[in-house]
């Protein structure tokens, strides 16, 4: 098992916030948010279920000029994901992905837990072992 890099981050267009009604022209169909979710899964062997983190959020996009305009209909992932990142920013994605595998590493290897000790289904290692 391994944690994987910033850069093997998984980014999702989870969905649109866009104008009504649909046109040609802005306002008609202009997107104005974005939902996303980035998720870093661990690396593991075959067979073996990996830990996952996961994050999510929404950016706000800024007013379009009519020669910059896309119609909604031909609005593609690719584009999203490009608008997506352009909103973010080059350090808030780096942060994003960053945190994601500070996460992934607490989950495969934990420093703290929570619990009660008469608890059946908690798994306590022996003070010997550490």
């Amino acid at each position: 098992m391994s944690i994987p890099t910033p850069s093997e981050t998984i980014w999702s267009i989870e969905s649109l916030d866009y104008n009504l009604p649909l046109g040609l022209t802005p306002p008609n169909g202009q997107v104005t948010a974005i939902t996303w979710s980035a998720e870093l899964t661990e690396n593991v062997a075959s067979g073996v279920v990996p830990k996952v983190a996961r994050t999510y959020g929404t950016v706000q996009l800024g007013a379009v000029t009519p020669g910059n305009y896309t119609p909604y209909a031909q609005i593609t992932e690719l584009q999203c994901d490009l608008w997506l990142k352009a909103a973010l920013g080059t350090e808030k994605k780096e942060n994003i992905e960053n945190d994601l595998v500070s996460v992934l590493s607490n989950l495969v290897n934990p420093k703290e837990a929570a619990g009660i000790p008469w608890s059946i289904t908690m798994d306590i290692p022996s003070e010997e072992n550490g």
